[in-house]
Order: C-alpha cells, then structure tokens, then sequence
C-alpha cells in the first residue's frame, strides 16, 4: 500500500523476465534469455477495500452485540424465574408449615401446634415467674347433633364453637383443638381465678350465640375445666412433660366433675 495523490493505493508490481518468446523480435537488441528487463505495476484504490473491510467489520460488531444482548436478556430472564421459583418454594414451605399447624375444619390450632404453644408458654411462665392457665372446653351433648341434625350440621356446630372461643379470648392466648369436641385455650399470665372468668365468659357467649342451621337455631353449651401450673412445680429442673401432664389433669378433672354436675342438673346452662 502507497500514497497517491488521489489517496491510499494498493500497488502490485511483477519483475519481467526474457523468454524465448521474447527472442524472437528482441534478441538483436542484445536481450538475453531469462534477463530481468524491466517490470509491470498495477495501482488499485484502496478505498473499496477500507469500505469492505468497514462493512465486515461493522457486521461483526453487530452481531456480536446482537448475540450478547440475547445472552444478558437469557440470563436476566434465568435469574428473574430463578429468584420467582425460590419465592415460590418459600412461599409453599410457609403456606405448608401453617398447614401442618392448623385443624383443618375450625381453623384452630391442631393439637401438635397445640402443645407446641403450651411448651412455650410454661417454658416462658418459668422464667418469668408468671403464672400459667388453661382451658380445657367440652361441647355438650355433641353426639345428639350429629344423631339428630347429622355430621354437617355437628362440623358447622364445631366451626361455630372454635369462632366464638376465638372471640372471647385475648390476642396473646393459643386456642386449639385438643381432640374431637373438645378445645384447649392456652392463657399464658393468668391465674386459675381470672381464667374461671374467661371460662364462664365463653360459657355465656355460647349460649347467646345460637347457629342458624336450615332455620333452625341450634344453642349449643360448653363445659369446661382450668388447669392452673403449680406454684411448687416452678423450679428449672422440673420435667416440662411433667408440667404439661399436671396443667391438662387439673383442666381435666374440673372439666369432668362439671359435666358430671351438669348431668345431676346441679347447673345450669352458663353457669
């Protein structure tokens, strides 16, 4: 490549050797055979050949760009349905965890939930010296629903129960099905008199709160029993199963002796 006037040039040039041909007319003159007597040269703009060269070049750049454009919107599509699946997968974990935790027909606690809460709440009332209730509820006559209006009717009886339990109990109390009817209320602070009040509360809640059931309206009573942890059973190496097992007695008990009460007709409905 050279200077031009005109601008850059591609130069070739080729070297002219004798041939016998060439002897033919020119071997007077002296030429001898295979003498270098002269040469040929050819100049090309070399313009084109930049324009081609931009051209392939610019192509090149293209798709290059092209290609690493679709490989950051892949991987930006890759690490956003990535981050989603992993949001999905907690989001199950939770929704399964809640599952695994919940009674399924009132929406209660069930009962390993239940103890969970009980665990906790005697392991806190340990350590802080607080006292420590339960409740354990008993719906009454609830075979004659289910004799009488059937199984339906005794699942939205027991729906009816959990909710209005729910309502009368504190924020900070774990309310649970325990078992069948029966519905454990954990009352983490209170002693064994105020929650005689929380018991006799829900008592009368019931029974002001009738289920429509097909127009017919179904009053359904609660017995109850209170567990009260023991003063003497507060000291840190106390088996907390053993704790557990004197809370659920004591509610038992009472729970028993009411209903056995309320069959002798010595109370009456909320009372």
């Amino acid at each position: 490549m050279v200077e031009a006037k005109d601008g850059k040039q591609l130069r070739y040039m080729e070297p002219l050797f004798v041939t016998e041909d060439c002897l033919k007319c020119h071997e007077e003159q002296g030429y001898q055979l295979n003498q270098l007597r002269g040469g040929i040269a050819v100049g090309l703009s070399y313009e084109p050949f930049l324009a081609a060269q931009r051209s392939q070049i610019n192509s090149v750049v293209i798709r290059y760009l092209i290609f690493a454009l679709i490989l950051v919107a892949s991987s930006s599509l890759f690490t956003r349905k990535s981050l989603l699946d992993e949001q999905k997968k907690k989001s199950y974990a939770v929704q399964l965890e809640y599952l695994s935790r919940i009674d399924g027909l009132t929406g209660l606690l069930n009962r390993r939930a239940l103890m969970d809460r009980l665990d906790e709440a005697i392991e806190s009332a340990l350590a802080n010296k607080s006292p420590l209730s339960i409740l354990l509820l008993d719906l009454d006559d609830f075979k004659g629903i289910n004799d009488t209006y059937g199984h339906l009717a005794g699942d939205l009886i027991l729906k009816h129960s959990a909710a209005v339990i729910k309502e009368n109990v504190r924020a900070v109390d774990s309310v649970g099905r325990y078992g069948g009817d029966e519905i454990m209320v954990v009352l983490p602070g209170l002693s064994g008199a105020l929650a005689e009040k929380v018991k006799e509360r829900i008592k009368r809640a019931m029974s002001n709160s009738p289920l429509d059931y097909e127009g017919v309206l179904l009053y359904q009573q609660v017995s109850g029993g209170v567990g009260t942890l023991p003063e003497m059973e507060r000291d840190e190496a106390t088996n907390r199963e053993t704790l557990r097992r004197l809370l659920i007695q004591g509610a038992d008990q009472q729970l028993y002796l009411e209903k056995q009460a309320k069959k002798r007709g010595l109370t009456g409905p909320g009372k």
